[in-house]
């Protein structure tokens, strides 16, 4: 290519290592020492900056080459923070939203991630109108910044959203007093781990718990109030036929998957646009996507469209204003 030192396939073979995890620097010395020329470039030898001008050029355009355009049936949302060090004040350093979705029952795969200052209900319509149409139905674990972001969904497309059964049921659970929560043999407890997976569960819990009241076993005044705030939603989400995921389980993994490639990078990363190329290439691997021939294919393509320079010249993002991800 124009102007680089590195073969397409030198490339390729970076990126697929930091798709996997690896460090701008790891991977910068492996390219290096592989091509022969950490004497050459010495001076860079220390930093990774060689290839983190590469995951800004071309991630985004080996991730296009692989992102779905369209949600699918079903979706599974979520979100997870990095934070700063104690040190620091512990204070928001960026947060990530994720989806997996479901083009068949039980048929998931990570679906989108996106890096974004602080997770909110703008943040969240704006991740959602990343891709086309809108899924039949949403899984969420209970955020209202999620829940008002999805509104416009339900209105104008009739997705179904529900809340994430585990969720509930860990909720639910921590309203039973301890005397309960430590007795695996409770019929409280027995009946609350399965009450929210169908009408008729529900109503047996509900059952269990008026009979203690009624004897006067305890008034049990937490669990009470959560029935009472729950239970219109509960009557609604078991009545619904489960034809999709009723757990947001699926992209918690995805996060911690993320989180785990991230390390102790996370505060380096302020840039909004540099970073969503890095996650792009996450997702592409994932989804079992990352290949040397494949991805050096498409670098070779998109020089060849571009006259041999790629389109995005690197370090030119802005780090400032809608690119930043510092609040």
């Amino acid at each position: 290519m124009r102007q680089y030192w590195f073969s397409a396939r030198d490339v390729a073979r970076a990126l697929v290592k930091v798709a996997g995890g690896a460090s701008y620097r790891a991977a910068s010395e492996q390219v290096r020492n592989f091509t022969g020329r950490s004497r050459v470039l010495e001076s860079a030898q220390r930093h990774g900056q060689l290839v983190a001008d590469w995951v800004e050029v071309f991630g985004p355009v080996i991730a296009a080459a692989y992102a779905p355009t369209a949600w699918p049936e079903h979706v599974v949302l979520d979100s997870t923070s990095y934070r700063h060090s104690r040190a620091n004040g512990g204070t928001l350093a960026f947060s990530v939203l994720g989806a997996v979705g479901y083009e068949g029952w039980q048929q998931e795969r990570p679906w989108a991630l996106r890096a974004v200052p602080t997770e909110n209900q703008d943040t969240w319509w704006d991740f959602l109108n990343t891709l086309d149409g809108a899924p039949r139905g949403v899984v969420t674990d209970g955020s209202s910044a999620l829940a008002r972001a999805l509104l416009p969904w339900q209105a104008t497309a009739r997705t179904e959203v529900f809340r994430c059964e585990w969720h509930l049921t860990h909720a639910l659970l921590g309203t039973l007093p301890p005397e309960v929560r430590n007795d695996p043999t409770h019929p409280l407890q027995v009946t609350a781990k399965r009450a929210v997976q169908s009408a008729g569960t529900w109503a047996t819990f509900r059952a269990a718990l008026d009979t203690y009241v009624g004897r006067g076993q305890g008034t049990y005044p937490a669990t009470r109030d959560w029935v009472r705030r729950h239970q219109r939603l509960i009557a609604w989400q078991t009545g619904v036929p489960t034809t999709g995921p009723r757990s947001n389980g699926a992209v918690e993994q995805v996060l911690q998957e993320v989180r785990k490639r991230i390390g102790p990078r996370a505060m380096n990363f302020t840039n909004q646009a540099r970073t969503n190329a890095l996650l792009g290439l996450f997702l592409a691997d994932m989804n079992g996507h990352a290949d040397e021939r494949a991805w050096a294919d498409i670098i070779r393509a998109h020089a060849a469209q571009t006259g041999g320079s790629p389109t995005t010249r690197p370090r030119t993002v802005s780090d400032h204003g809608r690119a930043s991800l510092r609040v």
